[in-house]
C-alpha cells in the first residue's frame, strides 16, 4: 500500500509539470498584458480640493482697514502742522517740542465721523500735550473737543473734552477719533495745545478742506491699541 501511494504521489507532481509547461506561454502573455494595462492606466492622482478657499486671501477691497494690526493706510486729505502759536509772548518750537511741519495730520474716516492721525508724533512727545479737532463751517466753527494725553494736559482748557475712548495709540501711532460727521462740509482743524504758563497756550495747527471721498476708512480695535482718553 506505501508503494503506491508513494506512485499516485509521483504522478501527480508529472501531471502538474506538464500543465504548469502547457501553459507557460499563455501565463507570459498574460502577465505581459497585465504589464501594458498598468502602464497605460490613466492618471489617478487626487485632484485638489477647491471647495475650500486659499488660505491667503487678499482683505476686501473697500472695507475699513483695521490700524491696530496694519500700517495706516494712504489718504489725500492731509496737512502738516505748521503753524505756531502762543496765546502771550514768541512760539519756541524747540521749547514746545513740536517744531512746525515735523508732523503731519492725515484724515480718515472712522464709523461715519473723522479721525485725525498725528503721523510722526511720538508717545513721548505727545505726553502732556493736549491735542484739537475741529471743523469751520458757514456758521462758524463746531465739534470743537479736545482729549489729552495725560490726565491734566488739557487742564484749564474751554473747548469740550472727550471722554475716555477717542485718543488712541496703536503701536505708537497717535489717532484721534473726532466728533465731526464725515458729510461735514468746511475745513478741518487739528492741533497740538500745551498750556505753559497760566493761561498760556502753545501750540501749532493745521488745516485742510474736509472731502470724505478722499479718505480712506480705518477702524480701531481697542483689544490692541492702547486707549490715551
Amino acid at each position: 500500500m506505501r508503494r503506491v501511494h508513494i506512485s499516485m504521489v509521483a504522478i501527480g507532481a508529472a501531471v502538474a509539470l506538464a500543465l504548469a509547461g502547457c501553459g507557460g506561454d499563455d501565463d507570459d502573455d498574460a502577465a505581459d498584458t497585465d504589464t501594458t494595462e498598468a502602464t497605460n492606466a490613466p492618471d489617478e492622482t487626487e485632484a485638489p480640493d477647491t471647495s475650500a478657499p486659499p488660505e491667503s486671501l487678499p482683505t476686501e477691497e473697500g472695507g475699513p482697514v483695521d490700524v491696530s494690526t496694519t500700517a495706516f493706510p494712504e489718504t489725500s486729505v492731509t496737512a502738516p502742522l505748521e503753524s505756531g502759536y502762543i496765546s502771550e509772548g514768541e512760539f519756541d518750537p524747540a521749547g514746545f517740542g513740536v517744531p512746525p511741519g515735523a508732523v503731519t495730520i492725515k484724515w480718515y474716516l472712522v464709523d461715519g465721523f473723522w479721525a485725525a492721525h498725528y503721523d510722526g508724533l511720538t508717545p513721548a512727545v505727545a505726553s502732556d500735550k493736549c491735542p484739537g479737532t475741529s471743523i469751520e463751517t458757514s456758521g462758524g466753527f463746531e465739534f470743537v473737543t479736545n482729549s489729552p494725553y495725560g490726565a491734566l494736559a488739557c487742564e484749564g482748557f474751554t473747548s469740550e473734552v472727550l471722554p475716555p475712548g477717542s485718543l488712541f495709540n496703536c503701536n505708537d501711532e497717535i489717532v484721534y477719533v473726532t466728533e465731526i460727521p464725515a458729510d461735514t462740509e468746511g475745513t478741518l482743524y487739528a492741533s497740538l495745545e500745551k498750556m505753559v504758563d497760566d493761561a498760556v497756550i502753545a501750540g501749532v495747527t493745521s488745516e485742510v478742506e474736509a472731502d470724505a471721498s478722499a479718505a480712506a476708512d480705518i477702524e480701531i480695535n481697542v483689544s490692541n491699541c492702547q486707549v490715551i482718553s
